[in-house]
């Protein structure tokens, strides 16, 4: 029986799998500026290669977090100060 379905699944077209993601590209990005300090940060947020509902951001062009999901990230900016 498994045999039969999966000559049966191999012999019709292709899956129409979405592409490929880059995890070389920035997906967003956030900036950060203390008006009152004149002190401004970039967080550019990386699809992870971990889980694709998390990313692997970069501060200032340096790697700061390798997986982290949105809500943590955006909890900890609003933690920082």
């Amino acid at each position: 029986m498994n045999a039969a379905k999966a000559r049966k699944r191999e012999s019709g077209p292709a899956p129409d799998y979405p592409p490929m993601l880059r995890l070389d590209v920035p997906v967003k990005r956030i900036v950060i500026e203390d008006l009152r300090f004149g002190s401004r940060h970039e967080l550019l947020l990386f699809i992870s290669v971990h889980r694709r509902n998390s990313f692997r951001v970069e501060m200032d062009g340096k790697p700061w977090k390798d997986c982290i999901g949105y809500s943590r990230l955006l909890a900890g900016i609003r933690k920082a100060r």
